[in-house]
């Protein structure tokens, strides 16, 4: 197997894993669902380009040494604390249960005024 097609069976492996849609895979990294149908059924391998791998990695909050393959970590931080902090932390279940129902846009609003809500 190839690079691009190893690195199009992670896309679509961690799209299935999320259990979304791919409409709303391609609205939130912003191209067209026939994009990434093209890219799921191997007719398109445009995803190998800068601008779509730094948003792909992004919205999978994943690096992008692991979409390419050049790190095994798959996370950016370290999911044994959040884990941890969601087992521990009655009013962190709580929060986490609001959110992982959110869709992106509406996570980075929440995001940015529990942010302000800090300061």
């Amino acid at each position: 197997m190839n690079d691009k097609e190893e690195l199009r069976r992670l896309i679509f492996q961690m799209l299935d894993d999320s259990g979304k849609q791919a409409a709303v895979f391609a609205k939130d990294i912003g191209v067209l669902p026939s994009l990434v149908s093209q890219w799921r059924n191997g007719t398109s391998s445009s995803f190998c380009k800068k601008e779509y791998i730094a948003k792909i990695a992004n919205y999978f909050h994943v690096s992008t040494d692991f979409l390419l393959g050049i790190n095994s970590d798959e996370v950016d931080y370290d999911i044994n604390e959040i884990v941890e902090a969601v087992k521990s932390r009655e009013e962190v279940r709580e929060l986490f249960n609001i959110v992982k129902h959110m869709n992106k846009s509406d996570v980075e609003k929440a995001t940015r005024i529990i942010t302000a809500l800090k300061e």
